[in-house]
């Protein structure tokens, strides 16, 4: 598949999507996790297929980063526990200049922000700190809404 095509294609994932991939090496031909396309007619549900793949690939992985780009993927698939899981793993360091830590690192809790509709005030990834009073309002607000979280597949968000 050309440059062009494939850069197309991908652009129908949307950009969270999108770069969680390239977080996971979809993008580097020879990679474990290179996203093969082979002209799939749903590039999201291929995206999706994608995703399961790489978590059985890297099921035994002690890589945190992995795991949690795994679960910011799944995230964007319409599984919105993962978010749990997201949250449980805020860094004692989420404050940290965004360049000290790389993009990858501090993606999947970006990916949450911006998938689940919270409210503005919980918004600001920098303040996710672990055992902090956003972390706990984070909490909260997802025992209160996780069961009237709506998937919207064409966007990639949750709604409510």
């Amino acid at each position: 598949m050309d440059i062009q095509k494939r850069a197309e294609l991908l652009g129908l994932l949307g950009p969270l999507r999108g770069q969680v991939l390239w977080c996971l090496g979809g993008n580097w031909e020879g990679h474990p996790g290179f996203f093969r396309l082979n002209d799939a007619p749903d590039v999201v549900l291929a995206y999706e297929r994608h995703l399961d793949a790489l978590g059985e690939l890297w099921r035994d992985t002690t890589d945190d980063i992995t795991k949690l780009l795994l679960s910011a993927g799944r995230l964007l698939c319409g599984f919105p526990a993962e978010a749990e899981v997201l949250i449980a793993h805020v860094s004692d360091a989420e404050g940290m200049n965004p360049h000290a830590k790389g993009r990858c690192i501090l993606m999947p809790f970006r990916v949450c922000a911006a998938a689940l509709p919270l409210p503005e005030a919980l918004r600001d990834t920098r303040r996710w700190i672990a055992g902090s009073a956003e972390q706990a309002a984070l909490w909260s607000w997802l025992a209160e809404h996780r069961d009237r979280l709506i998937w919207d597949r064409a966007e990639g968000v949750y709604r409510l």
